[in-house]
């Protein structure tokens, strides 16, 4: 138990108390259990003893966690397995006079599980408060639209409508033939897009989820991965491109791509826009690489090597993008200099998948399965 809760208070995760906890009663289950002279394990108990536990005094030498870490919390700890967080959203809550408040009772984290699930936390305690289980594939997509509804995508080819207040889907979209790879939503919430990897974009109205229009079909899509929608167009991300759409029209407005050295495609990932710039994230030859392109033009501004296999997700908080790598570490730009990594921070154990931010001050991670925890960051940390 005291390992336990060197290890809890080291990594910032109060669950794991609970671990050695349900650890410490097995244990005393399997020593209370050899008294028996008929049971198998009785002439070897102290080695049975000492490979269930799983908080031995190496547990307890695990890397510190950095200052910037706040918190953790693990999605999968009522599960049989650990499941990738696939997608993350944070909905701030509503005050009396009906305005957001992140300091409202009413504010939630949701998580978009691999095992088809989505959790939903609360978010002042980040205790679990329900989940919805109706998705027979991965969610890998959450858009809240409005404050009465969030829009789930999954790998099940249906786009499942949840009420905020009941947790439950009366509605759901089922006119995908593919995966639903993401969602976006227009700045007054009436327009939605969903996209699926074959490259379909479906165009709805929020209200009454009729369709508004014929699909856009991008032509020679090899994976569309995601979208985003921006002063009336949609910037689409594929494997080989960023391309900007007309919704109106479905054509092609301009596109970013980019040969390496050997003048190979390197493979695009995951991209924002942010100051008049486009960051694209990449999976390259030898290792990541993080493409700035000028977001009017698409012309190459900046090529940077980043040590990891890639870059899987992007966030921008003032002057830094936070670039999540397909090793779990996040590495920090300067949005003024590009050139300069400010910092690297060793985030999880498997590969990031998701990232958002939360009350305007912090950044959410979420990992692969071999690890499968959400974590929390201080989004300013200089005087922490």
């Amino acid at each position: 138990m005291w390992n336990g809760r060197i290890v809890s208070h080291a990594q910032k995760d109060d669950q794991v108390i609970t671990e050695a906890a349900l650890n410490v009663m097995l244990l005393d289950a399997v020593i209370r259990s050899s008294e028996s002279q008929n049971a198998s394990h009785a002439r070897h108990v102290e080695s049975a003893a000492g490979h269930l536990s799983q908080f031995t005094h190496s547990t307890t030498k695990k890397k510190k966690s950095p200052n910037a870490l706040k918190h953790r919390i693990n999605p999968s700890f009522s599960e049989p397995m650990k499941s990738t967080v696939e997608a993350m959203i944070y909905i701030p809550g509503t005050s009396s006079d009906g305005s957001t408040s992140d300091d409202s009772d009413s504010c939630k984290l949701w998580c978009g599980m691999a095992s088809g699930k989505v959790k939903i936390f609360d978010g002042r305690t980040w205790m679990q408060e329900a989940e919805f289980c109706d998705a027979k594939d991965r969610v890998c997509c959450l858009m809240s639209v409005g404050t009465g509804s969030v829009w789930a995508g999954s790998f099940d080819t249906n786009i499942y409508i949840i009420d905020v207040d009941t947790y439950t889907a009366n509605k759901k979209i089922c006119d995908h033939s593919d995966f639903v790879s993401d969602m976006t939503v227009t700045a007054n919430k009436t327009v939605a897009y969903t996209c699926s990897l074959d490259g379909e974009i479906m165009i709805w109205n929020t209200i009454t989820l009729e369709k508004m229009q014929d699909s856009i079909k991008l032509p020679e899509c090899r994976s569309l991965t995601s979208i985003k929608w921006k002063d009336g167009k949609l910037w689409c991300c594929t494997k080989e491109a960023i391309r900007v759409i007309d919704p109106s029209t479905g054509d092609e407005l301009k596109r970013a791509v980019y040969m390496d050295e050997k003048k190979f495609p390197v493979q695009f990932d995951c991209f924002l826009t942010y100051e008049d710039k486009l960051w694209v994230g990449c999976t390259g030859s030898n290792n990541g690489k993080l493409l700035i392109f000028n977001e009017e033009t698409l012309e190459v501004i900046d090529t940077l090597r980043v040590s990891c296999r890639g870059i899987s997700k992007l966030v921008a908080v003032e002057n830094r993008i936070w670039a999540g790598s397909k090793q779990g570490k996040i590495h920090l730009f300067n949005t003024k200099t590009c050139r300069r990594e400010e910092k690297v921070l060793e985030a999880h154990e498997d590969a990031i998948r998701s990232m958002c931010m939360a009350a305007n001050q912090y950044i959410l991670t979420g990992s692969g399965s071999k690890d499968g925890k959400v974590a929390m960051w201080k989004a300013d940390f200089d005087n922490t």
